[in-house]
């Protein structure tokens, strides 16, 4: 499978990236984001998780955004691309307070279920491991298990398994890891929050149907009251 490779890849000259008005308004259709921000790859959890806030602007450049208000403060919501490429959303940022990732991920059936929504501590590449950082999100009550970095949907096979029961890894995606690495090499306060909507072993996302897309949406409510609960901690 060939490589995606990020654009900022190929703007290394470029003294300090986040502070580069022209290319955040390249890939969000403007200049300056909000101190917190919302980034997440799922159109459906873009569409629904905050519908109900006040919505006070939409931009599109490479990719959707929009901010709307939530416990006083103004949020911008971000719809990044999967994988690798979300790189450059944490990277064109301009320092912001909080970021927050949303996303969904693939379980270990002996870990967790469909439906069930987790706060990773520690995202683990093949060499590296990356850790949330917001105090708030860590004291949750929630499954707090570590997240697997894997690059593709297909290229799996039962090695990964394997690893995930012996590195006690809860789940995996293709963007906390980033996310998280990204935010603690520039000292931005991270946290994920992930819907386990298939499990790898069991039951894959190409077995899901109705009924798990019905569990999934219904922790989009839970999702929201703890990010609300968050931003000003």
């Amino acid at each position: 499978m060939g490589l995606t490779f990020p654009m900022t890849h190929f703007t290394i000259w470029r003294v300090n990236l986040s502070r580069d008005n022209l290319i955040r308004r390249t890939l969000f259709g403007r200049e300056t984001l909000s101190d917190i921000v919302i980034l997440t790859p799922i159109t459906d959890i873009y569409n629904n998780l905050f519908q109900s806030h006040e919505l006070v602007r939409q931009t599109k450049g490479w990719w959707y955004s929009k901010d709307f208000r939530a416990e006083n403060r103004l949020i911008s919501f971000v719809k990044t691309p999967q994988s690798y490429p979300i790189v450059d959303a944490v990277r064109a940022l301009d320092s912001p307070e909080k970021v927050f990732f949303v996303g969904y991920a693939g379980g270990n059936s002996n870990k967790v279920e469909v439906g069930e929504v987790m706060c990773p501590q520690e995202a683990v590449s093949d060499t590296y491991i990356a850790r949330m950082t917001n105090q708030a999100c860590i004291n949750y009550n929630i499954n707090h298990g570590r997240i697997l970095l894997v690059h593709n949907l297909l290229g799996q096979d039962d090695s990964l398994i394997e690893r995930m029961k012996k590195e006690h890894i809860h789940a995996v995606d293709m963007e906390t890891y980033i996310v998280y690495s990204e935010c603690n090499r520039r000292g931005i306060d991270v946290a994920s929050f992930l819907v386990i909507t298939d499990l790898i072993d069991t039951k894959p996302f190409y077995m899901i149907g109705p009924e798990e897309y019905t569990l999934v949406r219904r922790s989009y409510e839970g999702i929201k009251n703890m990010i609300c609960g968050a931003i000003n901690d």
